[in-house]
């Protein structure tokens, strides 16, 4: 008896172990099928990441997480920036959002400056550039207006090509409102050809009071250019049609 009360006590320990690392590795709501966490096998073209602005979101202190596909270049680095000075990471919301334990009440105070100008701040997303490779990226954050007023988002995205000149982006973005004064914007689409780094800008508007960012989920994930796509497909059926042939022979 005594020993089966070991085994059940261990089993309770390592399923609670269990259940705390999974409650880590926050994955974004909607997540496309791509999406990867911590702990996935490199696939060679996914890199994703959280951020709870607990703390410095470049210091990627637990619950902040990245999944590298691969191996970034030494001497490249994903960057935050802000056009005020964010000391106030961690701020008590108040509230809890829609997407807990990621949405769980603490998060980055953006300050009201009149509503007159956007308040912006910026996340760079490394890579590498690739001509052949189109790139998908998506983008989730949470953010909460106490004022449950007039506040917007917009999110844009520019992708830098080493080689010279800019990527195409084909952009898709909604916000869903949530209880009480809780946002939750999605930014989705595709960039052609594959960047050496993304930058994603964030615009925050109208908001004449503070407003507050719990979470941020931002991705990327490489594929063929659509082209290309089709000249495998094309190159398929080719090879099926000589092997009827072969058979009506």
């Amino acid at each position: 008896m005594k020993n089966l009360r070991n085994v059940l006590f261990v089993g309770a320990a390592l399923a609670i172990f269990a259940g705390f690392a999974w409650a880590t590795d926050y994955a974004p709501p909607d997540a496309p099928d791509w999406w990867k966490l911590p702990g996935a096998d490199p696939d060679g073209v996914t890199r994703t990441q959280f951020h709870s602005f607990i703390t410095d979101p470049d210091l990627g202190q637990n619950p902040d997480y990245t999944y590298n596909g691969w191996n970034l270049i030494p001497g490249q680095a994903d960057d935050w920036g802000f056009e005020w000075n964010p000391v106030a990471f961690g701020q008590i919301i108040g509230s809890t959002g829609p997407y807990p334990p990621a949405d769980n009440g603490l998060g980055l105070l953006v300050p009201g400056f009149g509503g007159a100008a956007p308040e912006v701040m910026s996340k760079m997303m490394v890579n590498r550039e690739n001509l052949e490779l189109s790139k998908l990226f998506f983008v989730v954050l949470t953010w909460y207006d106490p004022t449950n007023g007039n506040a917007t988002l917009t999110i844009d995205v520019d992708g830098d090509l080493v080689s010279g000149g800019d990527a195409t982006v084909t952009p898709h973005i909604k916000t869903v409102p949530g209880p009480g004064g809780w946002r939750t914007t999605t930014f989705w689409g595709t960039i052609f050809p594959q960047p050496d780094h993304e930058h994603f800008d964030f615009h925050f508007l109208g908001n004449s009071e503070p407003l507050y960012v719990d979470s941020a989920w931002v991705g990327t994930h490489c594929v063929p250019e659509p082209s290309t796509i089709a000249m495998m497909l094309f190159g398929g059926l080719g090879v099926v049609g000589g092997v009827i042939r072969k058979f009506r022979r």
